[in-house]
C-alpha cells in the first residue's frame, strides 16, 4: 500500500529535524583539531602541539593548545585527549608543522598519515617550522586570538598572491611520487609576536635539504609554475643613455611570465629554458630619467640580466642540494622514450645537468612609465 504524499514530507521533516539536532550534539561533544605540529623528542618519541577548536551550546567558540607525547603521530592524538575535556577529532585540520630536525629526517610517515585519513582534506597545508613548533603554536600573541587560523589564512593568501607554491597534502603528495620533481614547503617562523613566513623548504624526496628566502623562492616559482599576479623587488646598476651609472631599486608587480623548458641533449641531460615575463613598473628609486624611451629600454633589459643571474645562483644551489624543485625531470621524462626513470635515477642525472637560460623581459607601459 503506498503511503501517502504528505506523510512521507512529515517524516522526512522530522527525520531532518532529529538529524539536525544530533549533529548539534556531536559538534558540543567534540574539539576540532585545526592545527597540528610535530617535534622530535630523542631518537623515537614525538611531541605533538594541538590547536583544538571547542564550540559550547551558546555558540560561543573557544581556542585551546595541547600537547603530548608518542611514538606516533595518532598516538599523539590519544594521549591528547587523555588532557582534553571533548573527543579530540581532526576532520578540520587545515595547516601540519614540522619541525626542521623532524623535516630533515624525513616526512614521509606524517604525511602518509594524513593522506589515509578520510577525514583530512587533500587541501591541509603542510609547512616547516624553523624552531619549535610548540613554542610556535603555544605562544599567547597579542593580535592573534587564534594561531590555527591565522597560519591558515596566511598561508592560503600567499598562495593566491602567487608568493608561495601550492603546498597542500595534494600537492606536495603529488610531487614526491613523481619521478621528476621534488617539493617544496614554507619555511615558518615565530618573530617575537608575529608568525613569519621566512622562505621555503626544499626536499629531495621527503627530506629538507636546503632553504631558500622569499626573494630566491621567486626565482623556483618563474621556473617551477606560470606567474599571473606576482610581484618583487630588484636591485641593480645600470648605465643610462648618458653613460651615468646608476644604483636603481624597482618594484615590479603584475608580473605575469611562461616558461618553455626543452630537452636538448638526453645522454648527458641538457636544457634549453626560455622565460618570458611582463610586468608593471609599480615603483623605482634612482636618478633614471624613464620620460626617455631608450631609458626604459635599458631598464628593461637590466632587469631581465638581473633575474637570469640570480635564477642561475637558486639553480646552481638546488643542484648542489641535489633538489629538482623545478621539474627539469618531468620534462627529462615525458621526453626520452620508454625512459623508465625513477627518482633514485632522476637524482643521479638531476645534479650534472647543463642548461642554457635566455629572459625576456618586458614593461607593461602603465602607471610611472607613462
Amino acid at each position: 500500500m503506498k503511503k501517502p504524499k504528505s506523510l512521507l514530507i512529515i517524516i522526512a521533516i522530522v527525520s531532518f529535524t532529529f538529524t539536525g539536532c544530533a549533529e548539534r550534539k556531536v559538534l558540543e561533544d567534540i574539539g576540532l583539531i585545526t592545527t597540528v605540529g610535530y617535534d622530535p623528542l630523542g631518537k623515537k618519541k614525538m611531541r605533538s602541539t594541538m590547536v583544538v577548536m571547542e564550540i559550547n551550546p551558546e555558540a560561543t567558540q573557544k581556542i585551546n593548545v595541547i600537547s603530548s607525547v608518542a611514538l606516533s603521530s595518532k598516538g599523539g592524538r590519544i594521549d591528547g585527549n587523555l588532557k582534553a575535556s571533548k573527543v579530540l577529532q581532526s576532520g578540520q585540520l587545515r595547516v601540519a608543522l614540522y619541525n626542521e630536525k623532524l623535516a630533515k629526517r624525513g616526512i614521509k610517515p606524517f604525511v602518509d598519515t594524513l593522506a589515509r585519513d578520510p577525514s583530512i582534506s587533500d587541501l591541509t597545508y603542510l609547512g616547516i617550522v624553523e624552531g619549535s613548533t610548540k613554542e610556535l603554536l603555544k605562544h599567547q600573541y597579542k593580535n592573534i586570538p587564534d594561531i590555527g587560523q591565522h597560519l591558515f589564512n596566511q598561508i592560503e593568501q600567499l598562495t593566491d598572491k602567487e608568493q608561495l607554491s601550492n603546498a597542500t597534502l595534494q600537492g606536495v603528495q603529488q610531487n614526491y611520487f613523481s619521478e621528476g620533481i621534488d617539493p617544496i614547503l614554507p619555511l615558518i617562523i615565530r618573530d617575537g609576536e608575529y608568525v613569519r613566513v621566512s622562505g621555503n623548504a626544499i626536499m629531495r624526496n621527503d627530506k629538507m635539504v636546503g632553504k631558500l628566502t622569499a626573494m630566491e623562492s621567486f626565482f623556483v616559482k618563474l621556473i617551477r609554475d606560470d606567474y599571473h599576479a606576482g610581484s618583487v623587488e630588484l636591485t641593480f646598476d645600470l648605465n643610462d643613455t648618458n653613460g651615468k651609472k646608476h644604483t636603481v631599486t624597482t618594484v615590479i608587480d603584475t608580473i605575469n611570465s611562461s616558461k618553455e623548458i626543452e630537452l636538448s641533449r638526453k645522454n648527458d641531460p641538457s636544457f634549453n629554458l626560455d622565460l618570458k615575463i611582463k610586468g608593471r613598473l609599480l615603483e623605482v628609486q634612482g636618478a633614471i630619467d624613464l620620460m626617455n624611451p631608450k631609458n626604459v629600454s635599458l631598464l628593461e633589459k637590466a632587469i631581465g640580466d638581473k633575474i637570469k643571474r640570480e635564477a642561475i645562483e637558486v639553480i646552481t644551489y638546488c643542484k648542489k642540494r641535489n633538489s629538482d624543485v623545478f621539474g627539469f625531470g618531468e620534462v627529462y621524462r615525458s621526453s626520452v622514450r620508454h625512459a623508465n626513470l625513477t627518482k633514485s635515477q632522476w637524482h643521479q642525472k638531476y645534479k650534472d645537468i647543463t642548461y642554457d637560460l635566455q629572459v625576456n623581459f618586458s614593461l607593461v607601459r602603465t602607471g610611472i612609465t607613462e
